[in-house]
């Protein structure tokens, strides 16, 4: 039998699905890594989508993150078809959700980055053409300063 633990659950779920996020992000910017690392990396963003999921305070925003991260993440590892199923499901989700186009333009920049992977160029210029199109219609400076450089190193 598991007795509760000394520890707030909720608190923790807090506490690691933005602790695995930045951890995430912090190999990601690695110039180079290690097996370890490139493993430690995946979990982490895997991590930080289950404690995400077990917030109640999770939104389909959160979601979406979420499983953009997962996408990047297989695409730096070079899985295809990871990257794209998760980028799909991103895509998804922040359409039935109604998000801004800042969230569904990071959808289609990840299923570009996927189908580049992939080596489909048709897929990835349609989805970088559509992720375009949301850029244009992004109305917060912020938001479209994180997009805008993603999107011209993926054409880049």
């Amino acid at each position: 039998m598991i007795t509760m633990p000394d520890f707030d659950p909720r608190q923790a779920h807090r506490f690691y699905s933005a602790h695995c996020y930045n951890e995430t992000w912090r190999l990601l910017s690695l110039p180079n890594r290690s097996r370890e690392q490139q493993d430690e990396m995946l979990a982490l963003a895997y991590a930080s989508s289950w404690h995400w999921s077990q917030r109640e305070d999770i939104q389909p925003v959160n979601r979406s993150i979420a499983l953009w991260l997962l996408s990047r993440v297989h695409a730096v590892l070079g899985d295809a078809p990871q990257a794209r199923a998760y980028a799909e499901k991103c895509l998804q989700l922040s359409r039935e959700a109604s998000l801004s186009p800042f969230y569904i333009g990071y959808a289609h920049e990840a299923l570009a980055r996927a189908h580049r992977l992939s080596g489909d160029q048709s897929g990835f210029q349609l989805h970088l053409a559509s992720a375009r199109e949301c850029l244009a219609r992004i109305a917060d400076d912020e938001e479209r300063d994180l997009l805008a450089p993603d999107l011209d190193a993926l054409a880049g």
